[in-house]
């Protein structure tokens, strides 16, 4: 019962802080890029910097783990947040203290990508793992809504009182990184298959045995961002604004869309074990495809005498909140059950690093383009595209993936 409770606690306060630490940010970026030392050259260096320290953490991440153990990795994600946000704080005036604190906040965002899913699948009945997945992106899911509230009020503040208010942005982060670490020191010797009897045995094999879960696990977590719903977030404001509505209707809107997902993942918590995560996928799947098609549909019929402005914006809306919805309800609830729970354990935390890398990769590759490409040539074919990749995502939850019903087996042929 303590070692659940240590792992619910360091799951959720670890997904928690990720997100709402992102959240911050996200709103510190705004003052960060006012400073007047702060070139565009200093801004990209800045962003480049965190992005690659999240991408390569995440892939070290499952070597880590395997080498020195869950819980010492786990406490090296804790010890990380701290050191950043003591960066952060002391060094926001200067450019080098604000790039070795988003570095140090990339490095923990990583780790705790990797290692949390992991942590839970491992460690939680099989008849519960699967709302102990959904349960850390619940997590989540309130990190990034109250990072984004706690960032509102951080920038009303700045404009009352000015100065360096915004670094609150920064030394927010800190109570529930103060948790996390608290909750990591608290769990025991976590179990490291890579080094089970039975698993070196199978090791004999090289990575046949595993190749196709990786596969499968790696298409799953590509696929995220393809769909667009895991890699679009940051322009979702943008789009609302291309859609017709106001800088504050759009940010309302948003907004909106964000705290309605919490119905969705609810539902996903009390029906993943008991109807399957296929079910999941299935559903989740089929109605981010017919959200993206709508939308790509509602920006090639926009400037038309069939759909006007006002009409443009709520069927826009409303299509992106279909597909959001049905994103929390299936994919983001899934990934973290599914995707551990089908790679063999002597290899489930260096699969996790694998996955996590083709997703994102597939999100930067579609943030870095989305702008250009949807200036050239409109932002229709980019959601036509979203709907063809959301099309293969239900073919492979109705073809390819396993049920795994809670279940942690190695792969059998």
């Amino acid at each position: 019962m303590v070692r659940n409770r240590a792992v619910a606690g360091v799951a959720w306060t670890g997904g928690f802080l990720k997100c709402y630490a992102g959240a911050l940010m996200n709103a510190a970026l705004a003052f960060i890029v006012a400073r007047p030392n702060m070139t565009t050259e200093a801004v990209s260096a800045f962003i480049a910097a965190g992005v690659a320290a999240h991408i390569t953490c995440s892939f070290l991440t499952g070597f880590l783990s395997d080498w020195i153990g869950r819980k010492r990795t786990a406490v090296i994600s804790a010890v990380l947040p701290l050191l950043s946000v003591s960066v952060l704080c002391v060094f926001a005036d200067s450019k080098a203290g604000l790039i070795v604190g988003n570095v140090l906040k990339g490095a923990y965002f990583g780790l705790i990508s990797s290692l949390m899913p992991v942590i839970v699948a491992e460690n939680s009945p099989s008849g519960r793992r699967g709302g102990g997945a959904v349960g850390l992106q619940l997590s989540m899911q309130f990190g990034s809504i109250f990072g984004a509230l706690c960032g509102t009020a951080v920038a009303w503040l700045q404009d009352v009182v000015g100065g360096f208010a915004w670094r609150l942005d920064f030394l927010l982060a800190l109570f529930p990184a103060l948790l996390f670490f608290a909750w990591s020191l608290r769990l025991p010797e976590l179990p490291n298959p890579s080094r089970g009897r039975n698993e070196c045995k199978n090791s004999a094999g090289g990575l046949r045995p595993v190749f196709r879960p990786l596969l499968i696990a790696s298409m799953f977590m590509a696929l995220m961002s393809l769909c667009g719903m895991g890699s679009i977030g940051g322009f979702v404001v943008v789009l609302m604004g291309k859609a017709g509505f106001g800088s504050v209707a759009s940010n309302l809107m948003v907004t909106v869309i964000g705290v309605l997902t919490i119905i969705p993942a609810l539902f996903a918590k009390t029906l993943i074990d008991r109807a399957g995560r296929r079910f999941l996928m299935r559903t989740g799947t089929v109605g981010i495809f017919v959200g993206m098609s709508g939308c790509g549909i509602a920006f090639a019929l926009s400037g038309t005498d069939i759909l006007t402005p006002t009409a443009l914006g709520f069927a826009f809306a409303g299509f992106y909140a279909l597909a959001s919805l049905s994103f929390t309800f299936g994919p983001a609830s899934c990934a973290w059950a599914v995707v551990p729970e089908i790679l063999p354990g002597r290899f489930r935390a260096k699969g996790m690093s694998v996955a996590l890398l083709c997703n994102q990769a597939s999100t930067f590759c579609i943030t870095t383009f989305f702008l250009p490409v949807a200036e050239r040539y409109g932002y229709a074919c980019w959601f036509l595209f979203f709907a063809a990749m959301s099309a293969a995502y239900v073919a492979m939850s109705w073809l390819v993936l396993p049920e795994t019903n809670g279940a942690l087996p190695d792969w059998k042929k």
